[in-house]
């Protein structure tokens, strides 16, 4: 078995994150510190356990809607927020605040322009579920000067990345 610290400055607090990993197994991952989270990292579960920081989940693969419930009972219970990337066709879900979720993809590539916050609704049907609110969508430079997401193709985007994404 191998196992890594690694130390990280957060909102004034530190944690340590522990990974290791034995002979073929899948890692695990362990989250101590404030905002505690412990999962094993599962093979085909629709996300990546590998990018968990802080909660945060990278949904790179389908996901179920149950699945998408647990991610809500970790914080609010009857909703998620989420930050979409729409060029990368990814997600990520589970953290405290958008911008948590927006620093995290950022940190892993992705572009300030292609980052759109949305709530979802995992228990409301269909499109339902998802609300385009969010503080990090206001851009006056992408011609969007609310919280809500006001590009009509930009939502329709969103909702059919969703619609792939989950299931």
């Amino acid at each position: 078995m191998r196992l890594a610290a690694n130390r990280r400055q957060r909102t004034g607090r530190s944690s340590d994150v522990l990974w290791g990993g034995v002979g073929n197994t899948s890692p695990f991952y362990i989250k101590i510190g404030f905002g505690c989270f412990c999962y094993p990292a599962e093979t085909g579960s629709g996300y990546n356990l590998r990018a968990m920081d802080a909660g945060i989940v990278l949904v790179e693969e389908p996901i179920t809607r149950e699945r998408l419930k647990e991610i809500a009972s970790w914080r609010r219970g009857d909703l998620v927020k989420a930050v979409i990337d729409v060029e990368k066709k990814i997600l990520a879900l589970g953290g405290e605040l958008h911008a948590d979720e927006e620093a995290f993809l950022l940190e892993r590539g992705s572009e300030q322009k292609n980052l759109w916050g949305i709530n979802l609704y995992p228990n409301l049907p269909g499109e339902q579920m998802v609300e385009f609110d969010s503080v990090i969508n206001m851009r006056p430079s992408q011609n969007n000067r609310a919280r809500l997401i006001e590009d009509a193709q930009l939502r329709a985007k969103i909702l059919e990345i969703i619609s792939q994404l989950v299931q």
